[in-house]
């Protein structure tokens, strides 16, 4: 995991957000969530989702990468946090 986790920081740091399409974001952001402990993961998918929303908005894209959010806590056994972010998408429906 730690290789997967250094190669998936060094493809981010190496192409610049308009390398990457937004459709492949919630992957990237997954597989480095998942290689980085709890307490490093919590503030990088938060940090992901700032950008994203300065950067994009609240489009389709935004609400896959929060559910994929949501689902990393789940796996991370942060099931309040996970909690959160589906009341959030829910009230978006």
């Amino acid at each position: 995991m730690e290789e997967l986790g250094a190669m998936t920081t060094k493809y981010i740091k190496d192409h610049p957000p308009t390398d990457v399409s937004t459709e492949f974001l919630p992957y990237l952001v997954r597989m480095r969530a998942m290689s980085l402990p709890p307490k490093e993961a919590v503030p990088f998918m938060k940090d992901t989702l700032q950008l994203y929303l300065k950067d994009h908005g609240k489009d389709a894209n935004y609400f896959g990468l929060l559910s994929v959010v949501g689902d990393i806590f789940i796996n991370l056994g942060m099931k309040n946090q996970a909690s959160k972010i589906f009341r959030k998408l829910k009230q978006t429906n």
